[in-house]
């Protein structure tokens, strides 16, 4: 196999629109040698040293650059480097449990995090993460915490008749009420502030993430925003909680941050938690070279896009918005977008036929990310034209009992 820009190959040498971005994590496009150029130079230099002897400029320069890239709530904060997702997922959790020990509230273990979500595969990250089918037959060895309801306007839990604008106090008021619970036990809340995996780029309502953000902030809990998927400029801000103007108090971020040229993730803490004396070390790796590298690539194509990023929204603005093709819910955030065809509202709100998961759309050159309830989740870095023209044809093809979620880049408000 072979990959260039948006496409690649496979053995036999058939050509594949990515749509997926290979799940999610390539932001710039396969092949790039600047990239892989710097890979092989630090390479050569130096692969590794372990944090507790040395550290390396490459490592140094990136996680201040990362510091800069998630603005001025982390001023004076720590990077800690991972090996992806999941790594800095259960690295979070551990700086978020060091934190309240450090500051005498070694009460404090419980993670709060919400249904339908998903965290990582490891055991820590399924721990807090709320898709049922991906972690139940783990139940018996993970450690159980509180899940709260998830915002999601088709699947409102309050009945709403006015566009979720006014549900998203009655959500956040279920973190309130759960953080009472835990009898002073609540450490921190998790949560993706675009959904990512299990869901489909689900927009929370107006005023959810600075409800919940206030009251973390009232209780002494910290807020870690998963930002694997949605960070590193996806949704047209640097970190998707831009967007509600909300300053967490730990940020977790992969994917993007090296698009996949080599295992990279990151754990980005503000001052906050230094002040509470659980400092985050870096992990020296050439990984390093090849976010870096590829941040360089990243930040030229976040300029060159700011004239088209989208603000939230529902069903507006889709290539895909016609009859014809089944379309009946688009939402976006930026270049994260979700599109439910037919087969979710055959349903009535109720689980999704397993005939939504078949084969189909790799046959006419499309590859795609399936996700849990709404059962598909891609991104890509395509050109629009290309995207709309292939995935028209696609859908069309597909759509007999079919429901997904694609992303797509280039929509205008």
């Amino acid at each position: 196999m072979r990959g260039e820009g948006v496409y690649v190959w496979d053995a036999e040498g058939k050509r594949y629109l990515d749509f997926a971005g290979s799940a999610a994590v390539n932001f710039i496009g396969h092949g790039v040698t600047e990239v892989s150029a710097s890979m092989a130079e630090q390479a050569a230099q130096l692969e590794f040293v372990h944090s507790s002897q040395f550290t390396t400029p490459v490592a140094e320069e990136y996680a201040q650059e990362l510091l800069e890239f998630a603005g001025e709530n982390f001023r004076g904060g720590s990077v800690y480097f991972t090996c992806g997702g999941s790594e800095s997922v259960e690295t979070a959790l551990k700086l978020a449990r060091q934190y309240q020990v450090e500051i005498g509230e070694t009460r404090r273990y419980r993670i709060l995090s919400r249904e339908q979500s998903y965290h990582g595969s490891t055991l820590g990250a399924l721990a807090v993460s709320g898709n049922k089918r991906r972690r139940e037959i783990y139940l018996p060895m993970v450690l159980e915490f509180a899940h709260l309801g998830f915002p999601y306007c088709y699947r409102c839990s309050y009945d709403c008749t006015d566009g979720c604008q006014n549900c998203g106090q009655q959500y956040a008021e279920e973190l309130e009420r759960a953080i009472k619970a835990s009898n002073g036990e609540a450490a921190a809340f998790i949560l993706e502030p675009v959904s990512g995996a299990t869901l489909g780029a689900v927009v929370p309502p107006d005023g959810y993430l600075k409800n919940v953000a206030e009251i973390c902030g009232r209780h002494g809990v910290l807020l870690i925003a998963d930002e694997v998927m949605t960070g590193m400029g996806r949704t047209g801000r640097n970190f998707a909680v831009e967007h509600w103007d909300v300053a967490p108090d730990i940020l977790v971020s992969a994917k993007g941050l090296s698009s996949g040229y080599a295992p990279l993730g990151a754990v980005i803490a503000s001052q906050k938690g230094r002040e509470g004396g659980a400092t985050a070390h870096r992990n020296e790796t050439a990984g390093a070279s090849s976010g870096f590298a590829a941040s360089r690539k990243r930040g030229r194509e976040l300029t060159a896009d700011t004239g088209r990023i989208a603000r939230p929204s529902h069903h507006r603005g889709c290539p895909w918005d016609r009859p014809a093709l089944g379309c009946r819910v688009c939402r976006r955030q930026g270049k994260q977008a979700a599109l439910s065809t037919r087969a979710e509202f055959r349903c009535s709100r109720g689980p999704v036929s397993p005939r939504a998961r078949a084969p189909g759309l790799p046959d006419a050159g499309l590859l795609r990310w399936y996700c849990g309830r709404s059962p598909a989740d891609c991104s890509t870095c395509g050109d629009y034209g290309t995207t709309d023209r292939l995935g028209s044809r696609a859908v069309a093809e597909y759509n007999r009992g079919s429901c997904f979620v694609c992303r797509f880049p280039g929509i205008k408000s």
